[in-house]
C-alpha cells in the first residue's frame, strides 16, 4: 500500500477494514449487555 498511485484504493480498504472492526466491536458489546440482563 504504499505506491502513490493505488494511495485512494488504500485509503479506501483502511476505511472497510475499520468500519469492520468497528461493526464487530458494537456487536460485541451489545452481546455484553445482553449477557448482563
Amino acid at each position: 500500500c504504499n505506491e502513490s498511485f493505488r494511495l485512494p484504493l488504500c485509503t479506501f480498504e483502511s476505511e472497510a477494514k475499520r468500519a469492520e472492526l468497528y461493526r464487530e466491536l458494537n456487536h460485541l458489546e451489545s452481546l455484553k449487555i445482553i449477557e448482563r440482563r
